[in-house]
């Protein structure tokens, strides 16, 4: 239990913005790349590709809420200090 505890202890408390923004971000990049490759796709004539786009912004907003919320926990960890 201690292990767990410690690791949960680590993610929520200690650093917030490396466990959920810097994953946030690379989400958010790996969405823009798919997006800019479906346009590009797109307006080269290969026609549209629903399923990328779709996935494009899933990893979009998985990323900015990653980022959202470790943003918030950092403040509310900074702020109990």
């Amino acid at each position: 239990m201690s292990v767990l505890g410690s690791i949960i202890n680590e993610f929520g408390r200690e650093r917030p913005l490396l466990y959920f923004g810097v994953p946030g971000l690379i989400c958010v990049f790996i969405g823009l790349t798919l997006g800019f490759s479906t346009v590009y796709g797109y307006n080269a004539g290969n026609g549209f590709w629903a399923g990328k786009t779709m996935l494009a912004m899933t990893f979009v907003l998985v990323g900015v809420f990653g980022v959202f919320t470790g943003m918030i926990l950092n403040s509310i960890v900074k702020n109990q200090v």
